[in-house]
């Protein structure tokens, strides 16, 4: 026995390990829905009015469910329940075309998954149990002064399933099933409603059903899942290859931008200043350069601009370097025939010339 018992353990040690490495993905309030429509028939479980198996009626079930994990779900059924035989209805009611309605409310207990794990896709065979409870309602009967007659009853059930379809969307299934009337009739007589499940007043079904899975929001029509081993694996790949890179550190330097302006003599002497960008004021090394135009020298400047600002400030930006160079130059004693500023320079967008007369 305490052999039976550790290999018990060592079994379930290995299906929580194996279900540890897969993810589920969460389930949206209207994923794995599922609709499907099955037919049957029943008889009593025991000795009736007419004998155990005595009578088969024939039944069309309504199934609407939702699985809520791969192993627990939630159904609901409406059964409609025909007599072929008077006197010897489902509960013992007259034999009419359509003798009484149940809506049953059950929980689903998917076996394959709750020993095996669920792998991805439902397996081509499963076996799936219900248990739950539901309303009966039997139509008027001469047996009880012709009164419609309510009950509680309890189905208790297995489906033996087939999923096909390129997902497994369709489930073909058989299903033996037995209903308790808790409440009720018994040999046709009325039983005080006390709780209670009897043979006598219970009734044996068999049902071939087909149910469709409704699309859900993960683009399949069934749990989606997830290897976390194997995401581990690749997160774990990709930082040790992150730790193998270089560690470098890029330094941008802001290297100020020149411009340029150009003094030219008419006999061919020509001088080049140098701006700031987007400035006006002479550098050091521009003084340098026009310090070395004689007093004597008759003068024409152009100036000019880089074209990254409009033209309306590269034009004023233009004048305002000319005239710079201008004023320097006077105050120095050299004659200046003209100073112009053209704004953007067609050529180079950079100079502005300086040129002497004769």
């Amino acid at each position: 026995m305490k052999k039976i018992f550790y290999l018990m353990l060592a079994l379930f040690s290995v299906v929580m390990s194996a279900n540890a490495q897969t993810a589920i993905e969460k389930s949206r309030t209207l994923d794995n829905l599922y609709v499907g429509v099955a037919v049957g028939a029943e008889t009593k479980a025991a000795k009736q009015s007419m004998g155990a198996f005595s009578a088969f009626n024939p039944n069309v079930t309504v199934i609407v469910g939702k699985n809520i994990t791969p192993v627990f779900g939630v159904r609901t059924e409406g059964v409609v329940r025909f007599n072929t035989h008077k006197s010897d209805c489902k509960w013992g009611f007259d034999g009419k075309a359509v003798n009484g309605l149940d809506v049953n409310a059950l929980a689903t207990f998917n076996i394959n998954n709750l020993i095996w794990g669920y792998k991805g896709q439902p397996r081509k065979w499963e076996f799936i149990a219900l248990y739950g409870f539901g309303w009966t309602h039997s139509f008027n009967t001469s047996t009880f002064h012709g009164n419609h007659l309510n009950a509680i009853n309890s189905k208790a059930g297995i489906d033996i399933a087939y999923n096909f379809g390129n997902d497994k969307q369709w489930q073909l299934f058989v299903e033996p099933s037995i209903t308790y009337m808790m409440t009720g009739y018994n040999n046709l007589r009325f039983i005080a409603p006390t709780f209670q499940y009897n043979l006598n007043r219970a009734n044996l079904d068999l049902k071939v059903g087909l149910v469709y899975k409704l699309p859900c929001s993960n683009g399949t029509h069934n749990f989606k899942t997830y290897n976390v081993g194997a995401m581990n694996d690749t997160i774990n790949a990709l930082r040790a290859r992150l730790a193998e890179k270089p560690k470098t550190i890029t330094v941008i330097k802001e290297v100020p931008v020149k411009e340029t302006a150009a003094v030219t003599t008419k006999d061919g002497q020509k001088w080049i200043v140098t701006f700031d960008f987007n400035k006006a004021d002479l550098t050091e090394e521009a003084k340098f350069i026009l310090n070395q135009i004689g007093e004597n020298a008759v003068v024409d400047i152009v100036a000019t601009a880089s074209p990254e600002g409009s033209e309306e400030y590269n034009l004023k930006l233009s004048e305002r370097r000319a005239n710079t160079v201008k004023d320097y130059l006077t105050d120095k004693g050299v004659k200046v025939n003209s100073a112009v500023g053209k704004g953007i320079d067609a050529i180079s967008g950079k100079t502005a010339v300086i040129t002497t007369a004769k």
